[in-house]
């Protein structure tokens, strides 16, 4: 946008340095003074007690906002601000919006594109976190296993309803650890599991249930006269979630 203090002050008549090369190179400084200007009415410098801009400072800023390139896609209302010279909070927070996008790279070098500047910022460990549970979504995928969601930090794999899925879920998890320690290797990895009838994590199995403690109080006795508990009908389905 040709935020240079060059060109800075040549608009407003001050004097520079012509030889200094930092006079030529755009600087943060000014990109402020002009999302100021996007944003208020009668903007003022930060410094108490303030100095209002100078139309000539007003102008220059509102001539380089028009310079900002189409793929800041602004709405039209918006647009139509930023050509009539009207400040707007919204305007502001558009272009400061915009302006902010970076890409960034994760631990393992993934890039992420088009950032936000927070979200680049929390991608540099957030970032680590899922290239780990994705490195073990995989691992449960080529071991023949059926991933059917994968939730935030949940890998959720259906399997048949048998006496195999205590054997499974120790696999799963095991697999879920390795994934993240060819990230984060040497750190302590480790995996809860739940075991449930539905994708609903409080709609847990009956049968898979973690034993009861041993000073857990046994049931009484049914009464002889009574008639029996019917027993619940056996799915033939059921979902492990694991979470890292």
């Amino acid at each position: 946008l040709g935020l240079t203090p060059a060109r800075y002050r040549d608009a407003i008549g001050g004097y520079y340095d012509r030889d200094d090369p930092e006079n030529h190179e755009p600087q943060g400084r000014l990109a402020g003074m002009l999302l100021k200007v996007l944003r208020d009415p009668e903007p003022t410098t930060s410094k108490e007690p303030g100095r209002p801009y100078t139309p000539e400072e007003v102008a220059f800023f509102w001539e380089a906002a028009r310079q900002l390139p189409p793929e800041l896609k602004l709405k039209p209302k918006l647009h139509d601000r930023l050509q009539g010279r009207r400040p707007h909070r919204h305007l502001w927070e558009a272009v400061r919006r915009w302006a902010g996008r970076r890409s960034v790279f994760t631990l393992t070098g993934r890039l992420r594109a088009n950032a936000t500047f927070s979200s680049s910022r929390n991608c540099i460990f957030q970032g680590a976190a899922a290239d780990g549970a994705i490195l073990g979504l995989w691992l449960v995928w080529r071991a023949g296993h059926t991933p059917v969601d994968f939730v935030h930090d949940q890998d959720v794999v259906e399997t048949s309803a048998d006496d195999g899925v205590p054997a499974r879920v120790e696999e799963i998890g095991g697999l879920m650890k390795r994934g993240m320690l060819m990230v984060t290797p040497g750190m302590v990895v480790k995996v809860e599991t739940v075991v449930t009838r539905s994708l609903n994590k409080a709609d847990l199995d009956p049968r898979y249930l973690p034993e009861a403690s041993p000073s857990t109080p046994a049931l009484p006795p049914a009464d002889p006269g009574e008639a029996p508990a019917a027993a619940a009908p056996r799915r033939r389905e059921t979902s492990i979630a694991t979470s890292t």
